[in-house]
């Protein structure tokens, strides 16, 4: 499973990851009641194929998916 890291500095909240991403990944946030704050966060990173289609779309550059290493006993 990848560890999807969002840069919550970065993201203006357009939702392009949420648009492209064809395994639904990306969750909508609010911080406050009048919407001014939008934000995606990786609510399912379980789901995430790595094909970095997110990365490509973020105008911001606001996210960066790491993958992790398994190692064998």
């Amino acid at each position: 499973m990848p560890e999807i890291i969002i840069d919550l500095e970065k993201c203006n909240g357009c939702g392009k990851c949420r648009e492209i991403c064809p395994k639904y990944v990306f969750k909508k946030i609010i911080f406050n009641n009048d919407n001014k704050k939008i934000k995606y966060i990786p609510k399912w990173s379980d789901r995430c194929l790595l094909c970095t289609m997110c990365i490509g779309v973020c105008p911001k550059k606001a996210i960066l998916i790491k993958k992790k290493k398994f190692t064998s006993k």
